[in-house]
């Protein structure tokens, strides 16, 4: 099978944006396009913090309706993705349902 290995020398050898675009390269599932948000998700939770001011289009793995867990309500999705503005040190949590 083909693979891609990249070798770092030393801890925190890959900066933020080259990680982004090895992920990208290797066709692997990216939710958004610039770094400067720490996601964790799973199959059906997301967890994102800002870690700089921004926005930007977060892509859901999957066709799904969005809830805030902080609010309850449902969050807008528009062509598969969660339009999201972020303040520096922010946390959001967003459960995926069907």
């Amino acid at each position: 099978t083909d693979c891609r290995r990249i070798y770092c020398c030393e801890p925190s050898g890959i900066s933020p944006q080259a990680f982004l675009t090895f992920a990208r390269e290797a066709k692997a599932y990216v939710p958004v396009t610039e770094t400067g948000l720490q996601v964790d998700m799973n199959g059906d939770f997301i967890s994102v913090h800002a870690l700089r001011n921004g926005e930007g289009a977060f892509s859901l793995p999957h066709t799904c309706r969005v809830v805030n867990l902080k609010s309850g309500a449902d969050e807008p999705v528009r062509s598969g993705a969660l339009n999201l503005r972020l303040s520096a040190g922010e946390t959001c949590w967003f459960r995926l349902r069907p």
